[in-house]
C-alpha cells in the first residue's frame, strides 16, 4: 500500500494550489464584482428594498376663468380602491379633496395629493394628482398673463371713433374712447388689466371686427372718394 507524504513546506503546498507563495495577500480583486450578482460583499445587498408604491390617479379640474383670476377652493371627487382594517378586503370610497386656487393659477398646474391614493397590501399608498383646467370663456381668451377680447364696430366707427364699455372678469365697467382709426391689425392694449402674477398683472388687448357696408350708391362712392382724397 502507497502512502502519499505532503511536504513539509506549508508556503509550498499554498503557492501549488493557489499561485502565490503569501497566504495573506489578496486573491483576485473584489472591487471588480461590484454591481454583479455578488451582494453579499455589498452593504446595498444586505439592506430591504423599498415596497413599491401604487399608481397615481389622475383626474381632470375644470376652472372657470374668473377663479383663476381670482383665486377660489374647489372640491374635487375621486373614487380610490383601499383597503380594510384587515387589510385583507379591498372596497371602493369616494374621496373628496380640496383644492387651492392660487390667483393666477396657470391651466396644466398639477396639484399632488401624497398618500391619498389606491391601498394595497404590502404596497405604499398611490397619490392622488390633480391637473387644473380652463374652460372656455365667453367673452375673453388667455394667453399666459394677458386677456384678449374682440368687439364688433361699423366702418363709420373704425374711421371716426367711438365710445367702448369694457367688462372685465371681476365685473368692473372700464369706460374707453377709441380715436385712433381701427385698421385691420390695431390692438387697443389697457395696461394692468389682464391675469394676476408674482410680477404683476397681465394686459388687456382688445381686438376689433369691422362691417363693412354690403352696398354703396354711385353717389356715396363719389362722396366716399372725396373725402378720402381731400388733402
Amino acid at each position: 500500500q502507497r502512502r502519499v507524504h505532503g511536504s513539509g513546506d506549508p508556503q509550498a503546498v499554498f503557492q501549488k494550489f493557489f499561485g502565490i507563495d503569501n497566504p495573506f495577500q489578496q486573491i483576485g480583486d473584489f472591487s471588480t464584482m461590484q454591481g454583479t450578482d455578488h451582494q453579499f460583499f455589498s452593504k446595498e445587498g444586505a439592506r430591504n428594498k423599498d415596497p413599491p408604491k401604487c399608481a397615481v390617479i389622475q383626474v381632470a379640474l375644470p376652472c372657470t376663468l374668473e377663479e383663476l383670476q381670482e383665486g377660489a377652493f374647489k372640491t374635487v371627487t375621486v373614487d380610490a380602491n383601499i383597503m380594510d382594517e384587515s387589510a385583507a378586503v379591498v372596497r371602493t370610497e369616494e374621496r373628496k379633496l380640496e383644492v387651492q386656487l392660487a390667483p393666477g393659477m396657470l391651466k396644466g398646474t398639477l396639484v399632488r395629493f401624497e398618500g391619498k391614493g389606491t391601498e394595497r397590501h404590502g404596497w405604499l399608498t398611490g397619490d392622488i394628482s390633480v391637473t387644473i383646467e380652463e374652460q372656455p370663456h365667453p367673452v375673453y381668451r388667455r394667453d399666459g398673463a394677458d386677456l384678449h377680447t374682440t368687439f364688433d364696430i361699423t366702418l363709420e366707427q373704425a374711421l371716426t371713433g367711438f365710445p367702448i364699455e369694457v367688462t372685465t372678469l371681476d365685473k368692473r365697467k372700464l369706460n374707453l374712447f377709441i380715436n385712433e382709426i381701427v385698421h385691420p391689425k390695431f390692438t387697443k392694449r389697457v395696461v394692468g388689466e389682464g391675469m394676476p402674477t408674482p410680477t404683476g398683472p397681465g394686459d388687456l388687448l382688445i381686438s376689433f371686427t369691422t362691417a363693412f357696408p354690403k352696398y354703396l350708391t354711385a353717389e356715396q362712392q363719389r362722396e366716399l372718394k372725396r373725402i378720402l382724397n381731400a388733402k
